[in-house]
């Protein structure tokens, strides 16, 4: 890189977490540094000032798609950086008048020698989404022959772990095999600094029926199946012969159609699981929105076309994109403000960078716009809504596939003689910041919505103001119980033993969460040591009602000491919100034949 384009490239318009982030790179004092940013809030442009003032001769980019090096050059050009982003491996020696190119995994794990032979000179590299190369996998093993002799190396992640726990290289870490990110932006402070919008999901539930061979199956999701029927449960949720997808589809647009009223070019995703399945989506939307969908397919020509002009479109462009596996990481398309959620992946790594296309905030936007994900209720994909914000350091693990993520092959619940039958559907909650509304309260609040006269986008304030009404004994409508009121008939022993040990459990979590945000050396197996003492057994499967009464007491008084103590960490991890959501749905479960002496994790504001 010239001095004179140094000298020419403009820092203007950097945010303040880049400018952090640039001084805290020029700190550091090793080769390799690792960033950990949200999906959305502009990790590539940060990069490229990284790679700009770092004064080396030349820039190397890897990034996972052919899609995104174009993507890269735009980026590199705003920094006063030129980027080849067409150079091939057969191309040879690199044109004279660039500082650099773009180029795929695939290209450095085809020819790794040829890129380490490109280093002679003072080179820097930039390792975009890195959590796709694992050690001893064919990207890995290429990577660190062909940059191991690299300056200084840059890598990037919105997910920083692998689903099939492998160690990521050229990435450190600590004592208990967990990643040691240099700089960490997370989504929550993203929201706070208005670089991402908003995040809620919105759930539908049903009662699903599918059959095998000649056995028929009902559930809800809220029944407890094996990893097959529970797997057959999604699938029939996201098929197009069952009215919960219609439904979700139809909702979806309509806020859709909603939100571009004020924001015209405004438009949505659906991530549906393969071919044949995407084909039937399109269908169905088209009659549901009235508008042919764009349907982008990885292994059709002139995908990535469709996705760049689908991006670029406006108010007259169609509003719909419909793909598989096309964007669900880097792809572009700030214009996408809603989601709907039709895939059966219920990975950690593929639900938050599939919830990141759709956060990413311009400039002329509403500061309120929300950007929504429908999605069935299934229970695992509540989990993962509700951990959005929290940031996870995936620990490794020696054996390939002992992962806390991994999920059952894409195959598992469909047979050639399974099918979808039917559902019953009907609204479910919401999930906003980790704090999950039921059904009667967003009711609740569109109610309140409508006699105020105030807009959609409104709705999470006034979800918060619902709850804090009922938490205080007041209403806001008289045909909605307030939650947190107990039934009047006491639920069956196993039930409430099962509630109280999913609140513990959950609370665990926050607990665990905010002592790691208050002291990072603090271990997530030291914090369920703790808690088990707290019962006094030595595994939590061990513990019986009064031994779970006794972990949930303990964690009241924990978390309320530990929110006065630390309230900024508390607010930044929503832990009161989302403990009170705990506390409520417990109360609803368990009845008034308790041994507890209130509701657990019940906060006090700071």
């Amino acid at each position: 890189m010239s001095a004179a384009g140094t000298r020419a490239a403009i820092d203007g318009g950097l945010r303040p977490w880049q400018r952090d982030f640039l001084a805290a790179h020029a700190a550091a004092r090793g080769r390799d540094f690792l960033l950990v940013a949200t999906p959305g809030a502009g990790k590539t442009l940060a990069a490229c000032h990284a790679a700009r003032a770092s004064g080396l001769d030349q820039l190397v980019v890897v990034c996972p798609t052919v899609a995104l090096r174009a993507q890269w050059a735009d980026a590199a050009d705003a920094a006063g950086l030129h980027l080849d982003p067409r150079w091939r491996n057969a191309d040879g020696a690199w044109r004279p008048e660039i500082d650099g190119v773009v180029v795929t995994y695939q290209q450095v794990a085809s020819a790794p020698d040829l890129f380490a032979h490109h280093l002679r000179r003072p080179t820097f590299v930039v390792l975009d989404e890195v959590h796709h190369a694992g050690d001893r996998a064919t990207w890995g093993t290429a990577l660190r022959a062909a940059f191991d002799g690299a300056q200084r190396r840059l890598a990037l992640s919105g997910t920083p772990f692998r689903s099939d726990a492998r160690a990521i290289p050229f990435v450190r870490y600590d004592a208990e095999r967990r990643c040691s990110p240099d700089h960490v932006y997370g989504y929550g402070d993203a929201v706070s600094d208005g670089v991402c919008r908003p995040l809620a999901f919105r759930l539908l539930d049903a009662t699903l029926r599918w059959r095998v061979d000649d056995r028929q199956t009902v559930a809800a999701f809220a029944d407890e199946l094996d990893a097959q029927d529970d797997a057959r449960r999604l699938r029939t949720a996201i098929d197009p012969a069952t009215p919960l997808l219609s439904a979700l589809l139809r909702d979806a647009d309509a806020l859709l159609v909603r939100a571009r009223a004020v924001v015209p070019d405004a438009a949505g995703l659906v991530l549906c699981d393969d071919r044949a399945h995407a084909r039937a989506v399109a269908a169905l939307l088209r009659t549901t929105a009235g508008e042919k969908p764009v349907v982008v397919l990885s292994d059709e020509a002139g995908a990535h076309g469709r996705i760049d002009r689908f991006a670029r479109g406006g108010a007259s462009a169609p509003r719909w994109l419909v793909a598989v596996n096309m964007v669900s990481e880097g792809v572009d398309v700030p214009r996408l403000v809603v989601s709907a959620y039709a895939t059966a992946r219920r990975t950690e790594l593929f639900f938050r960078q599939a919830a990141g296309r759709i956060v990413r905030r311009r400039v002329q936007d509403p500061e309120d716009l929300l950007a929504t994900v429908f999605m069935p209720a299934d229970p695992t994909l509540k989990q993962l809504a509700e951990r959005i914000e929290v940031e996870l350091r995936q620990q490794v693990c020696e054996d390939v596939g002992a992962a806390f993520d991994v999920e059952l092959p894409l195959g598992t619940g469909r047979r050639a003689d399974f099918e979808a039958l039917d559902a019953d559907v009907q609204a479910g909650g919401i999930i906003i910041a980790g704090v999950h509304y039921r059904r009667e309260e967003v009711d609740a609040a569109r109610r309140l919505l409508r006699e105020l006269g105030q807009p959609e986008r409104a709705l999470r304030s006034v979800l918060e103001f619902v709850r804090r009404e009922r938490a205080l004994g007041g209403g806001v409508a008289p045909s909605v119980s307030a939650p947190g009121v107990a039934p009047s008939v006491s639920a069956p022993a196993h039930r409430r033993v099962a509630a109280k040990r999913q609140a513990l459990d959950r609370l665990a979590r926050r607990w665990a969460n905010l002592r790691r945000e208050i002291d990072p050396g603090y271990s997530w197996p030291q914090a369920q040591a703790r808690v088990n003492r707290a019962m006094g057994v030595r595994r939590r499967a061990d513990a019986g009602e009064e031994d779970l009464d006794a972990g949930l007491r303990f964690l009241e008084t924990e978390l309320r000491k530990l929110a006065r103590m630390y309230p900024e960490e508390a607010d930044r991890l929503s832990i009161p919100g989302s403990v009170d959501g705990i506390a409520d749905r417990l109360q609803s479960a368990v009845g008034p034949t308790t041994s507890r002496r209130g509701p657990p994790g019940r906060l006090p504001a700071p």
